[in-house]
């Protein structure tokens, strides 16, 4: 094997694998050994390598493209090969799907270039709407059912736990294995529970809420002019407005809503003003990129009915 293409991106790969990445080596070097013992068995192929793609759902499911790179080699034999591969049993992912590709040169030989795609998935996202990206999640759903099957079992098995949102005494639903970060400035207060650890750095997926109290005096608005200048603000920014949702009130606090696509991310906008003279601005940002935003929408939903305040602490 010549080189390992990923298709994920480092910045994701520790989520989908986890934090040891031996198994994953492991699996690659016994492809390569199955492969290497196939075609040692077989005529020589013109082609002089062979791009070897590599799709893994949480199942313990795999399912193997293999293309041949500058020359020909016979579709029987290619087919022959891709089952073979696929009855090697791959790893466990922490959350799927998985894609990668080997790059093999054939016999001593050295083509000029590898693809960075098959051609079967070129194709394939030629025939629908979704565009061939990395990682290629969306596109899976039209050429691989299997994997999205695999990724709803994983979903469904996200376990939430009970996070305080202190000093408030809030509450909201966080799913066990993300962090949990705060930061209060005087009339100012951010919460941010994440996928990635928010105090090392910048994270790519997670739920920030922020609060503002005292809002008419801090800004010289109302709690209502301060979120539609906000929202309107969001709508020139974005690059596509995705949805939106009318003012509604619940309990103490009137909300609004706006999703948007923001390259890379996709982000969803809940703001809430204080109804009555409750002088409160309370804004939730739930966002990932793109292309993960289905593997977590079901998440941001269930962290979405959280709690601010806790009203008998603030009765005492």
């Amino acid at each position: 094997m010549e080189q390992l293409r990923l298709y994920v991106p480092i910045s994701e790969l520790e989520n989908r694998v986890g934090t040891d990445v031996e198994p994953l080596a492991a699996y690659v070097k016994s492809l390569e050994r199955t492969a290497v013992g196939f075609l040692q068995k077989e005529s020589k192929p013109e082609a002089k390598g062979l791009l070897i793609a590599v799709g893994i759902t949480g199942g313990k499911k795999a399912k193997v493209w293999c293309q041949a790179v500058d020359g020909d080699c016979p579709r029987k034999l290619l087919t022959q090969l891709e089952d073979m591969l696929g009855e090697v049993e791959p790893i466990t992912l922490k959350r799927p799907p998985m894609a990668f590709a080997m790059e093999t040169s054939l016999w001593g030989k050295t083509p000029q270039k590898y693809p960075e795609f098959p051609e079967t998935w070129i194709e394939a996202s030629k025939k629908s709407i979704t565009k061939l990206m990395i990682p290629p999640d969306e596109l899976f759903k039209t050429l691989w059912p299997e994997s999205v099957l695999a990724q709803t079992t994983v979903q469904s098995s996200v376990t939430f736990v009970p996070q305080i949102l202190d000093p408030t005494g809030g509450k909201i639903q966080r799913p066990n294995d993300w962090f949990y970060v705060e930061n209060h400035k005087e009339r100012f207060y951010t919460w941010i529970l994440s996928r990635e650890d928010s105090s090392k750095g910048p994270y790519t997926t997670g739920v920030r809420i922020q609060t503002l109290i005292g809002v008419k005096e801090v800004t010289g608005k109302t709690p209502k002019e301060f979120v539609q200048d906000f929202i309107q603000r969001k709508k020139k920014e974005a690059d596509r407005v995705l949805d939106t949702c009318p003012e509604k009130k619940q309990g103490l606090f009137t909300r609004v809503c706006l999703e948007t696509e923001e390259s890379p991310h996709r982000i969803l906008y809940s703001l809430f003003w204080g109804n009555d003279d409750l002088d409160i601005v309370v804004t939730s940002i739930a966002g990932t990129t793109s292309d993960l935003w289905n593997m977590y929408s079901h998440i941001f939903d269930e962290m979405s009915g959280f709690e601010l305040f806790d009203l008998k602490r603030l009765q005492k």
